[in-house]
């Protein structure tokens, strides 16, 4: 049996491990018409095409993981890349949305539901 150190707060071996998520859904211009679900997420705004900022309710001291799922989705074939994140500072996280046939080419998702999930650090050790 491994010998690990498990701490109560969702038993990871990273000390004050927090987990975000968000869901929305996406209208067909690819501007957010509603939440469904959200926890430690204030928003998820469209600033461009296949740009998107999430807003954080609080301040973190890292982002230690992300996964963006397409819940029901009417296209396929995006893919996401992190741009930029503030998680101890401005409490922001970039993404940019591309379609995988043609890279480079920033697509908006657009009529689906979109499940973004955050794995942040909460403590400094």
């Amino acid at each position: 049996m491994a010998e690990r150190r498990f701490h109560r707060d969702g038993q990871s071996l990273e000390p004050g491990e927090t987990t975000l998520y968000l869901e929305a859904v996406l209208d067909g211009a690819g501007a957010v018409s509603s939440y469904t679900r959200q926890r430690g997420i204030t928003s998820l705004s469209r600033d461009s095409a296949g740009l998107y900022t999430l807003t954080l309710q609080q301040q973190y001291f890292a982002l230690l993981g992300l996964e963006v799922s397409f819940l029901s989705a009417t296209e396929v074939g995006l893919r996401f890349e992190l741009v930029s994140e503030d998680v101890n500072g401005n409490r922001e996280i970039v993404l940019h949305f591309y379609d995988f046939n043609s890279p480079g080419t920033l697509t908006d998702p657009t009529s689906c539901t979109i499940r973004i999930t955050l794995e942040l650090k909460n403590v400094t050790y």
